[in-house]
């Protein structure tokens, strides 16, 4: 109603929702959740097209192995409820028209997502309209009247639609591999808008009309490069206890291998985090300069879901390094690059496999 904002701020102990009317003073804002949790939390807002209901979410740690939901019916003026608490799983919904949306990794380590009436959001009231499939769910964009989900399949993004009741309605192709971001939209609106790259294609933002299927380029990033003159392609091998495993490939169009090439590999192989192909000058003018560059999807990353998370990490962090290392080899092997010219960079959880 344009008369004030909801958000959450991380104080000193901890983080908590705040009710900001618009001109006041914000060391007067009344908080409306959040007591008690301390700073290994965070919390999210997020409010309803029109203005009647507000979500919030609560995240135990950046992993996400635990979310919980609330919802306050802001019109009514009612209490904040409880729809998921003290479940270890990850929980993340979105409000369309009187339904909430729920995507979850709760027995579906690749993730599905359910439907709830606003007026009965409790679990007993969920219902599954899209079930987990060989695809991992990155995200759940609302526009239209319909849900775009982007899936990570193999490592490479694919925006797919579907109705309200979770039947399919088509998919969006792309020119080449590469990762989808940012999808959003209004409930009863016709446009959704979303991000496309890849390693040699900078950053474009598209508008989709829903109801006709159209798409144009709504905004783009100049870049001095022709995307058209680079090859990519996702080759798998094996890793040392047989786990397949994939690997992308920049190169020059008409590259042919002679065990000779520069070739520069990087990967990252944890916190749930996918390396999906995104724009990056590094590796275009390694390309441009005659070099390979190779990104290995390593086990610990987000790509195939939870049990490919757990895969690296903690006991089984050694696969990590098993998977990089058989990427190493695989390169040499198949006469792409040999030992004194292959370079490997990594940083953060790169930076420990390196």
């Amino acid at each position: 109603d344009k008369k004030g904002v909801y958000y959450s701020r991380q104080d000193a102990a901890g983080p908590r929702v705040y009710y900001h009317a618009m001109g006041g003073n914000p060391a007067i804002d009344r908080q409306i959740f959040g007591q008690g949790y301390g700073q290994d939390k965070g919390i999210g807002t997020d409010l309803s097209d029109d203005g009647r209901y507000l979500l919030i979410t609560v995240f135990y740690g950046s992993a996400m192995g635990q979310t919980d939901l609330y919802l306050k019916n802001i019109k009514a003026g009612g209490p904040i409820h409880s729809i998921v608490k003290d479940v270890h799983a990850k929980f993340l919904a979105a409000i369309g028209g009187d339904t909430l949306f729920i995507r979850t990794n709760l027995n579906a380590p690749r993730e599905h997502v359910f439907s709830a009436p606003l007026a009965e959001p409790g679990r007993a009231h969920w219902k599954e309209i899209i079930p987990q499939n060989n695809s991992v769910i990155q995200s759940v964009g609302l526009a239209g009247g319909r849900l775009m989900v982007n899936y990570t399949r193999d490592a490479t993004s694919s925006l797919e639609i579907f109705n309200p009741a979770g039947q399919p309605g088509g998919r969006i192709a792309f020119p080449t591999l590469g990762t989808v971001s940012g999808v959003s939209g209004r409930w009863s609106g016709e446009h959704a808008f979303f991000e496309f790259n890849s390693f040699a294609v900078p950053p474009t933002i598209y508008d989709y009309n829903v109801k006709t299927a159209q798409r144009s380029i709504w905004a783009e990033m100049k870049v001095l490069l022709n995307s058209s003159d680079f090859e990519l392609k996702q080759v798998w091998y094996h890793s040392k206890d047989g786990t397949r495993v994939p690997m992308f490939l920049l190169s020059r169009k008409g590259f042919r291998p002679d065990g000779e090439t520069p070739t520069l590999m990087t990967a990252y192989g944890g916190f749930d985090i996918s390396l999906t192909p995104t724009f990056n000058p590094e590796a275009v003018v390694w390309v441009e300069e005659g070099g390979l560059f190779a990104l290995p999807n390593l086990r610990g990353g987000g790509e195939f879901g939870e049990a490919w998370h757990q895969a690296g990490m903690f006991q089984h962090k050694q696969n990590v390094f098993d998977d990089f290392y058989a990427a190493a080899d695989w390169l040499v092997r198949n006469g792409y690059t040999n030992p004194a010219k292959l370079a490997i960079t990594g940083r953060s959880n790169g930076g420990l496999l390196m």
